[in-house]
C-alpha cells in the first residue's frame, strides 16, 4: 500500500549506510593501548559490556561518560563486582568491557 511504501522510504531517510569502521578501529586502539592480543577479550557496546559483567570475569570497564543514563546499570555492576571503571571520553562506544586474562 501507499502508506507502507511511504513508511519504508521514511525509515531509510535517516539511515547512514556508509561504513566507517570506527568501531573496529576503536577496538584495535584499545588492544594496542592495553597490550591485548586477543580481539575476543574486548567487548564494546552496552549489551556486550553488560554480558562481560554478568557472565565473564571482567578486568576493566571503559566508559565515555559516567553520566550517560544508558550505562548506569553497568556502573552499579562494576562497583558491586569491584571492577575498575576508566573514563575515555574519545570512545566511539558508550562503554566497553575488557575480559580478565586479556593482558
Amino acid at each position: 500500500s501507499d502508506v507502507e511504501e511511504e513508511a519504508e522510504l521514511k525509515s531509510k531517510e535517516d539511515v547512514d549506510t556508509n561504513l566507517t569502521w570506527k568501531g573496529m578501529s576503536f577496538v584495535k586502539e584499545i588492544m594496542q593501548e592495553y597490550g591485548i592480543d586477543d580481539i575476543n577479550k574486548v567487548k564494546p557496546g552496552v549489551g556486550e559490556t553488560t554480558r562481560v559483567l554478568l557472565r565473564r570475569i571482567p578486568w576493566k570497564i571503559l566508559v565515555r561518560d559516567l553520566n550517560d543514563s544508558k550505562i548506569q546499570h553497568i556502573l552499579l555492576l562494576a562497583k558491586d563486582l569491584d571492577v575498575p571503571v576508566e573514563v575515555k571520553s574519545e570512545m566511539t562506544y558508550a562503554c566497553c568491557g575488557i575480559i580478565k586474562g586479556a593482558i
